[in-house]
């Protein structure tokens, strides 16, 4: 079968698988809908396939679109380079899609990116901040090159690297300690309100996994989208938390918080996450390689050491 494939096709296949939308992918490519939907059905003419399940104005990848998809989004990728290397031989820029989660994003990020920067200035970099599952569905639809994410990935079609370790402190209000008396155990913590993240975040999952068990039932908890405002809610005295040290170590140790010492420690792994069959760039490449090689990327502010 000899096939015509055009670019703009790949194109018009690709926004619409991202967006699910003609309207949207149409505005995107900025052309009409009649023409975008034109430009699919030549596609899938040509292919002998049907690319997409429609339901009403969505328009969903089936499995032949799952499979086009890694292929397409390379070749769109690295007809970019060519017209970028011929364009200025001397200067290849490089843009890199990078996602984090929030207790990443907000402690660790921007002398990650300031690191990234000074090893590869050429890079363009883009920045978002969100929690683990928004940051795989992004991933899932070539919406980021990378991600840095906390806990277990599980996800199949996800490649993971390991990057650090995070440890995770039981932190009160000021003056909990005093308040109890010696009895800072399970048993007066199954009391507490419990200050916890949002559904589909890692620190939500950690608080389910490790702390949950320890209570024996279902606790009184009050819930956030973001790791600062747990922390200014337990500041606040509103209950306790499970969060990052890294996010609190400086704050306990000028009293501001109270971490309380159980014989139990906790940490989870902070890694690098990628999609797999997604083509990354050659600088892509190396910058991954470069990361995941640099596991303490704030030397002057190092995490704290369990006690």
């Amino acid at each position: 079968m000899t096939t015509h494939l055009t670019l703009r096709q790949l194109q018009a296949f690709l926004s619409t698988a991202r967006l699910g939308s003609l309207a949207l992918a149409a505005e995107e490519q900025g052309l009409s809908r009649a023409a975008l939907s034109q430009s699919l059905q030549e596609l899938e003419r040509q292919l002998g396939c049907i690319l997409f399940d429609r339901s009403g104005y969505r328009l969903r990848l089936n499995a032949s679109g799952e499979t086009l998809l890694p292929m397409a989004d390379e070749l769109l990728t690295r007809a970019l380079q060519i017209e970028q290397l011929f364009g200025e031989p001397d200067k290849l820029p490089t843009r890199l899609r990078l996602g984090a989660s929030d207790t990443i994003g907000s402690y660790l990020l921007p002398k990650v990116v300031a690191g990234l920067l000074a090893r590869f200035p050429d890079v363009e970099i883009d920045v978002g901040i969100h929690n683990s599952q928004t940051l795989f569905g992004q991933l899932q639809r070539y919406e980021l090159d990378m991600a840095l994410v906390e806990g277990e990935v599980l996800d199949a079609n996800l490649s993971v690297s390991a990057w650090r370790e995070d440890t995770l402190w039981i932190v009160a209000p000021k003056g909990y300690a005093l308040s109890h008396g010696t009895a800072i155990d399970w048993a007066a913590l199954r009391q507490q309100r419990w200050i916890v993240r949002e559904a589909g975040s890692s620190s939500r999952v950690q608080f389910e996994q490790l702390i949950l068990p320890q209570l024996g039932n279902t606790p009184d908890t009050l819930t956030f989208n973001a790791s600062e405002a747990v922390v200014q809610a337990v500041i606040a005295g509103l209950g306790c938390a499970l969060v990052s040290s890294l996010a609190v170590d400086k704050r306990v140790e000028h009293g501001i918080l109270e971490r309380l010492e159980l014989p139990l420690k906790f940490s989870r792994p902070m890694t690098i996450v990628t999609l797999k069959n997604h083509y990354a760039a050659p600088r892509t490449a190396q910058i991954i390689q470069w990361l995941a090689g640099q596991n303490d990327p704030v030397p002057d502010a190092p995490m704290a050491k369990p006690g």
